[in-house]
């Protein structure tokens, strides 16, 4: 990249090119990527994967970055990586989304065809559906799939190839939506953020005497929703505070129609904070985390739990029962029973030594099974078959 760019300067010294013609020259020379996604929030698993993987192939050689999205609170993050360009486009909520359609086609199928677009990749079927409908398009189209849909039978997963999070969501679009096998390919997503402080616990902290403090901290990261759960663990919690002194901590983004069942919270051993770019620190001084969703495609929750070693409940769906071997790595509690969840944290408090043993267990298939390497390379494989 230094060679090119000293290149250009100097073509354009010698032919007295104006600045306009030489990143005409340079959109030409390199492959454009254009990244779609929706909402850009901080509590979302679709945003930690998508900025990942902006800082990182940003990195490449070869590749000039675009991005498009319908803004949130984590889209100053753009700010941080090699994105050439930042697009905005409005989804609405709801049906809403629908009276946007055109304006949405025609601002992708401009953004494609001023900047040479070369790949486009999809982190929702909206986007997805909007670029597949581009006629006689030159570009190449894959999508990513964080999670098990429904309806859109003829309109959905229309891509030339289609990366899924997990095989629970593989089988589900090929079941439901009668999609070819063979342009399903199954790619766990990576971790790159939160290495050095992951790697300071794997040598430090597993050597740490156990804590003589009584108060348990019990740690959830994500939405604050009926899909994710957060009424389980409340239910749970609630169950186990007259046997033991527990703190309950909630990082996420609380749904306009979940606000009701925060009533059900007593605030004397409930803290609940708005999610930011940097978490660790959550994760740093929790007992362990849970996660109770009712579905969950392939959770980063599960995976920034092991990253920093930290015992990992979850209920048995999806991609979380794919990864999470019960009493192995994690433990797996009946999805809804908030009674066997509540038996399973005083099961893990009350065991410690297994305890740590099954968050080391987590945190080496996250490190072997999800690799930013293998996952980097297959993907550049993708965008230049």
């Amino acid at each position: 990249m230094f060679l090119l760019e000293h290149s250009l300067l100097l073509i354009k010294h010698v032919l007295g090119l104006s600045d306009t013609t030489i990143k005409t020259i340079e959109l030409v020379r390199m492959k454009n990527l254009l990244f779609i996604t929706t909402d850009f929030n901080y509590s979302s698993g679709v945003t930690r994967h998508v900025i990942n993987l902006l800082n990182d192939t940003g990195r490449w050689n070869g590749y000039n970055l675009f991005f498009m999205s319908n803004g949130g609170d984590a889209i100053n993050e753009i700010k941080k990586t090699n994105v050439k360009t930042v697009f905005e486009i409005h989804y609405g909520k709801g049906n809403i989304k629908y009276t946007y359609f055109i304006h949405n086609y025609i601002k992708i199928l401009s953004v494609i065809l001023d900047y040479k677009i070369d790949i486009v990749h999809t982190h929702h079927r909206y986007p997805e559906l909007l670029a597949s409908l581009i006629p006689f398009r030159k570009f190449k189209l894959i999508s990513t799939v964080h999670s098990k849909v429904q309806k859109w039978n003829y309109l959905s997963f229309r891509s030339d190839l289609l990366i899924s999070v997990s095989h629970a969501v593989k089988n589900h679009i090929i079941q439901k939506y009668s999609t070819t096998p063979s342009k399903v390919v199954v790619v766990y997503n990576y971790l790159s953020c939160y290495k050095n402080e992951a790697e300071k616990i794997k040598k430090n902290d597993l050597l740490k005497p156990e804590s003589k403090s009584e108060m348990k901290k019990v740690l959830f990261v994500g939405r604050l929703c009926y899909t994710k759960g957060v009424d389980i663990l409340i239910k749970a919690v609630n169950e186990l505070k007259n046997r033991m002194l527990l703190d309950l901590v909630l990082v996420g983004k609380i749904e306009e129609e979940f606000e009701s069942e925060l009533d059900n919270l007593d605030v004397s051993i409930t803290k609940i904070f708005e999610p930011v770019a940097d978490i660790s620190k959550y994760y740093l001084t929790t007992d362990i985390v849970v996660l109770p969703a009712r579905e969950d495609p392939f959770p980063y929750v599960m995976l920034e739990a092991g990253l920093f070693m930290k015992p990992f409940i979850g209920s048995n769906v999806d991609g979380i029962a794919e990864f999470i071997d019960d009493g192995v790595n994690g433990l797996l509690f009946n999805k809804d029973d908030h009674l066997d969840l509540a038996d399973k944290i005083e099961f893990l408090f009350a065991n410690r030594p297994l305890a740590q043993k099954m968050s080391l267990e987590l945190f080496n298939k996250v490190e072997n099974v999800c690799c930013k390497k293998t996952y980097l390379e297959i993907l550049k494989q993708f965008y230049e078959k």
